[in-house]
């Protein structure tokens, strides 16, 4: 083997950590920033009105197939949280296909009173579209390498909340493009949202 590497600095020292050869090298994920930049303000504002939304409505997005380890079901208990007043106000889109999670984040939505606060949107090829649309992007993986929809976010120029596994944090610089928050933690997940 002439090299290994890791997508992110939690990835290397994982590797590094399991037994892999100190010449591990770290190689981040690459996107077209381009395509997310110029995801125009006008198409997001079309597509906005499309999915019915004001311009005071808070939009928050999160783009992750729906597995279970992406943590949709911490998003949907931290929305619970938020109380009426933000609830009323906002709205989260789930962008990404269903990968077998579905059906119980439609349940706990029944259960904790938000089906109309979030909209499974399914896989979409407007992603870009989609971000110019939101206001706040969100990930709340309980793992993750280096997540490319976290820096998708970011270069549509939207703040990221998001977990703090993998290179979450290598990416989103707490405080300042965004929030890192622990993962599988719905009241840090509330507070970060209200800030």
């Amino acid at each position: 083997m002439d090299a290994l590497l890791g997508n992110s600095q939690a990835v290397v020292q994982d590797l590094l950590d399991e037994g892999a050869p100190s010449g591990v090298r770290l190689i981040y994920n690459g996107i077209d920033v381009g395509r997310f930049a110029t995801g125009s303000a006008r198409r997001g504002q079309t597509l906005r009105a499309e999915l019915g939304f004001s311009d005071d409505r808070v939009v928050l997005t999160c783009v992750a197939n729906l597995f279970p380890y992406k943590g949709h079901a911490d998003l949907l208990a931290a929305l619970a949280l938020l109380g009426a007043e933000f609830s009323e106000r906002s709205t989260l889109l789930l962008v990404g296909r269903d990968a077998g999670a579905r059906a119980a984040l439609e349940a706990q939505l029944v259960q904790l009173g938000l089906t109309e606060r979030v909209r499974f949107l399914g896989e979409r090829g407007d992603v870009p579209d989609l971000l110019a649309a939101s206001d706040i992007g969100v990930l709340a993986s309980h793992e993750e390498g280096f997540s490319n929809a976290v820096i998708e976010g970011m270069a549509a120029g939207l703040p990221m909340v998001v977990s703090d596994v993998g290179g979450n944090a290598e990416a989103v610089i707490d405080g300042e493009c965004g929030h890192v928050v622990p993962a599988r933690d719905p009241r840090r997940w509330r507070k970060r949202w209200r800030s």
